[in-house]
């Protein structure tokens, strides 16, 4: 999710479990802890490609890391915020940290990226896919308390009402979200039937900013088919684009580590393509920009450079300027 959403989140939180004991600084704990396992953005600047993948979402993001946090901030917080060292809030403040941190994790298992929250036992990345990475409706609830709490000092006669509505409203939303995301998962499955579709496997996200618009990635023995579906659709059968997988493409480098890595990552829903002798993988979960009926193009790229034999991979730009933004609110819109 967007810094954005997590500090919205954790700012909230932060209200809800001490901010009528310790106000305003509960408020910015909870926000600061709520944006605090996006900190392994930092050493992944000075990484290249593969080093990002493996680095962001990581450890930080782990269970593990919220308890051990939430309690080493309990303690050094919990006697910093009282008068002098010896008044211990340790149990409040470790509670506040625990949550915020935790919904950190939470919120980001939602999108597709893949967070590795059982680190260091496990490295399976989770992924539910029934959010966008960037999606306002989530943090929208919750702005509202936390303007209206510092508007007032935190002293308004129907702040605790406001702070409620908040929490249930952004709450249901992501319910919401869980929902339709089976719904759409069944819309998918049965319009791959229908048209027979041969698929071992289904991935659905939803677009970019919106739980409106849904991707879908199938995976057939040869090929990949991939759509597009509307809740503004009339009718519900899905404009399948087939991709080849074009796997073989790699050549040598299938047996590369970097290449490997990246495969993984894109949870095998990937294809390769060769533009003018240029290899480029291809992430399909994300997918593209929306020609009318199902993709064109992919969202995630990498550029496949050779140095010594071995494959030196390049993250190409992220296709997310207005006339993309545009793209997927006409197909949004558009009625078949």
């Amino acid at each position: 999710m967007d810094p954005v959403t997590h500090i919205a989140v954790g700012a909230v939180i932060g209200e809800a479990v001490l901010g009528r004991k310790e106000g305003g600084l509960a408020m910015l704990v909870g926000a600061l802890a709520g944006a605090l396992p996006d900190i392994d953005i930092i050493p992944s600047l000075f990484m290249g490609p593969i080093g990002k993948i493996e680095c962001h979402r990581g450890l930080t993001h782990s269970i593990i890391f919220a308890v051990l946090a939430a309690l080493a901030g309990g303690l050094l917080i919990g006697r910093l915020a009282g008068r002098g060292w010896g008044k211990n809030r340790f149990a409040g403040w470790a509670l506040l940290l625990l949550l915020a941190l935790f919904s950190h994790c939470i919120l980001d298992c939602m999108t597709a990226y893949g967070t590795r929250i059982f680190l260091p036992f496990s490295d399976y990345p989770v992924a539910l896919g029934n959010i966008s990475f960037i999606d306002p409706l989530v943090a929208l609830p919750l702005i509202f308390p936390i303007l209206y709490i510092l508007a007032t000092g935190g002293r308004g006669a129907y702040k605790k009402a406001v702070l409620v509505s908040g929490i249930c409203l952004s709450s249901l939303y992501l319910m919401l979200t869980g929902i339709n995301k089976v719904y759409v998962n069944s819309l998918f499955e049965q319009s791959l039937i229908r048209q027979n579709y041969t698929h071992s496997r289904l991935f659905t996200t939803p677009a970019l900013l919106t739980n409106l618009l849904w991707t879908g990635i199938a995976e057939g023995r040869d090929a990949y088919y991939a759509g597009y579906y509307s809740i503004f659709d009339r009718g519900r059968e899905i404009v399948f684009e087939t991709i080849q997988k074009n796997h073989t493409t790699l050549g040598k480098y299938s047996d590369d580590d970097s290449i490997k890595k990246l495969v993984v990552f894109s949870r095998k829903f990937y294809t390769v393509r060769n533009v003018g002798g240029s290899l480029y993988f291809n992430d399909l979960r994300y997918g593209g920009v929306p020609d009318g009926n199902g993709s064109n193009g992919s969202v995630i790229s990498y550029l496949i450079r050779d140095k010594n034999g071995r494959a030196e991979v390049e993250r190409q730009h992220i296709i997310m300027d207005h006339e993309y933004l545009l793209a997927l609110m006409r197909r949004m819109l558009r009625h078949r």
